[in-house]
């Protein structure tokens, strides 16, 4: 019986409680699965415009001894008033000042702050006054009914303020799930990629037109017995890839995130050729711009063809495959809302078999790019690579040793839910090898010029995925002194002149 009078007192304190309007809160950020959106007070004051940073915003100024009604309605929602101080001129000091709001006409509640010239904003049309500093301040509004919260600048003062009114409102579905997937800076994330790609190549052998006619008539001809294990020369493929990443909270270090991707090829027809990548990869963005990672990707077993071995000369073709290894750094840095710059670095070993290992090189990679989208249907990424391999051969085995550099350029056209895209990149390589054309004659003296077109469609289904179809056009060309194609049995070992189209339709999803 004892805690019936402490039931009824705590019921009554809080029935009290409920009557009144709750204390007025510093921070704006909405809640989660919210956003803010502008109110209009009540009473029909002139507006005044805010010019900060290339944008505008409108406000509403309460002159000394004035005051504005706001309405506030629906269930559980909130009102933020984001406050400025008129100043004379940037050289003023720093000032505290107050001003007083009540819910309903009830009881005023006094709110202080303290605020400053700001460094560049100005009013629209208003040179005689400067905006301060912006102050702000959340009112919890109770979930029934309508109300209106009344604000009043009581200060005897030569200027007045400035307000801004917002409401909080329930995001749309697809509006909650990108802000979740951006306010995550308290606490751990996790984030997965998901695509789902289905293709064809009609030619990805890299064969030259010699060589495919010849291994059509060997297949047509010896269909038991195909030259090469080459099942054919075009193939249909579908790719795979899954990456998983684990963001840590926003930290005084920053932000931390360590991830994982795979992917994996399946041919058609070429069953052999079908592949399997892993990766791993560390970043770290101490400050909002800048971020920068470390990554090791292998691809094992890629394999090339059946060729002919330095070793084991003869009728016989060999299997020949590599292990692909590759360990990489990479810096970027967005100078700008819609322009950041990349650099990135990769050490990459291509193991062949042990018929091979004439084969075997070690390619170091450099590349820089800019991503710069100048307006918000427009996007250009221009990057420059260049390579630099060492081949491990030794003696009078082939030198794969080269130098090549590769400019690429993309602009992508947004519709709305549609993009529209196109790309080229060029590729120049010199092979460097210093073996005379009687001891190599597949790589001394030989230049190759390589070509790759793209364009692309892709159509946004949601916040999370798209769906997007590409087709692509390469071409290579070579130029080796003293080479004679038909009687040079070495073609169709190595990749000389040759070209291709493929054709891609990709989904991709991402969760959250």
């Amino acid at each position: 019986m004892r805690l019936l009078p402490a039931i009824a007192l705590l019921a009554c304190s809080a029935a009290v409680f409920a009557q009144q309007p709750a204390p007025g809160r510093t921070s704006d950020a909405p809640r989660p699965g919210m956003k803010w959106v502008e109110a209009m007070p009540e009473e029909g004051r002139a507006p005044v415009t805010l010019v900060s940073g290339g944008s505008e915003k409108t406000y509403w100024e309460v002159a000394p001894g004035g005051k504005l009604a706001v309405p506030v309605g629906g269930p559980n929602q909130r009102l933020l008033v984001q406050v400025r101080r008129m100043f004379g001129s940037r050289t003023d000091a720093p000032s505290e000042y107050s001003f007083l709001w009540s819910l309903d006409g009830g009881e005023a509640v006094k709110a202080g702050f303290k605020s400053k010239p700001h460094a560049s904003a100005v009013w629209k049309g208003r040179p005689d006054v400067i905006p301060g500093t912006q102050d702000a301040l959340v009112i919890d509004v109770p979930m029934d009914g309508r109300h209106v919260v009344t604000v009043a600048w009581g200060e005897k003062r030569e200027r007045g303020l400035a307000f801004r009114f917002l409401v909080e409102i329930p995001r749309p579905p697809e509006e909650a799930l990108k802000a979740a997937r951006e306010n995550h800076d308290d606490h751990w994330w996790m984030s997965v990629t998901s695509r789902l790609t289905f293709g064809y190549d009609d030619n990805i052998w890299n064969f030259s037109d010699d060589d495919v006619h010849a291994t059509e008539e060997r297949n047509t001809n010896h269909p038991n017995d195909k030259y090469d294990k080459v099942g054919a020369v075009d193939d249909g493929y579908m790719s795979s890839f899954l990456d998983a990443r684990i963001l840590s909270p926003l930290t005084t270090l920053g932000r931390f995130t360590i991830g994982g991707r795979m992917e994996n090829r399946l041919y058609l027809v070429n069953t052999r050729k079908n592949r399997d990548e892993l990766g791993v990869f560390l970043r770290h963005s101490p400050v909002e711009r800048l971020e920068y990672g470390v990554s090791f990707d292998w691809t094992p077993d890629i394999y090339y063809r059946h060729i002919d071995s330095v070793d084991i000369p003869g009728s016989t073709r060999q299997h020949a495959h590599y292990d692909r290894y590759e360990i990489g750094g990479r810096l970027r840095y967005r100078w700008a809302r819609g322009l950041s710059t990349t650099g990135r670095y990769t050490w990459e070993l291509r193991d062949w078999n042990s018929k091979f290992n004439e084969k075997d090189t070690f390619r170091h990679h450099w590349e820089a790019g800019v991503d710069w989208a100048p307006a918000k249907w427009l996007k250009l990424e221009f990057d420059l690579e260049y390579v630099h391999a060492r081949s491990r051969a030794t003696g009078e085995d082939p030198d794969l040793s080269f130098q090549e550099i590769s400019p690429r350029l993309e602009a992508v056209l947004k519709f709305g839910r549609i993009e529209v895209g196109g790309g080229y990149r060029f590729a120049s390589r010199t092979y460097t090898t210093k073996n005379e054309r009687s001891q190599d004659p597949v790589h001394a003296g030989r230049r190759d010029r390589r070509h790759e077109w793209t364009a692309m469609v892709k159509l946004i289904t949601g916040e999370s995925s798209y769906l997007m179809l590409e087709i692509m056009r390469r071409k290579v060309t070579t130029r080796l002194p003293g080479r004679d194609s038909a009687a040079d049995s070495a073609d169709f070992d190595d990749n000389f002149e040759h070209d291709g189209s493929r054709i891609e339709f990709t989904w991709e999803f991402k969760f959250p």
